[in-house]
């Protein structure tokens, strides 16, 4: 019953506007962007918790054991506000390479 409601709730808006993303996250999609990567997920959470002043944003990562944490700061060497990306790893990180831009996916 419950389901259904929400459902015919749903149907009184148009498409496009149960689509659209946050203002919050079209705005750090136009700053240029940081990535911070920590050694596990509670390192990471708390790094972000620290660099943000407690104002970073949690979201699901590519993989359900990492999340990004995002918030928008100024980042001294760019000379700019910017958004950080905060993640984790998972296991053992055997190499520091870099590959190329258009292998790697957005976190």
């Amino acid at each position: 019953r419950d389901s259904r409601l929400y459902f015919e709730y749903l149907g009184m808006f148009a498409p496009q506007t149960l689509v659209t993303k946050s203002k919050f996250r079209e705005y750090l999609d136009t700053l240029p962007k940081v990535l911070v990567v920590a050694e596990k997920p509670s390192v990471a959470e708390k790094l972000a918790m620290v660099l943000s002043n407690n104002s970073a944003r949690k979201r699901r990562g590519v993989s359900r054991g990492c999340p990004v944490f995002e918030f928008a700061q100024h980042f001294g060497p760019a000379g700019e506000k910017c958004t950080y990306r905060v993640t984790s790893t998972i296991g053992h990180v055997l190499s520091l390479t870099f590959y190329d831009q258009k292998n790697i996916r957005d976190p």
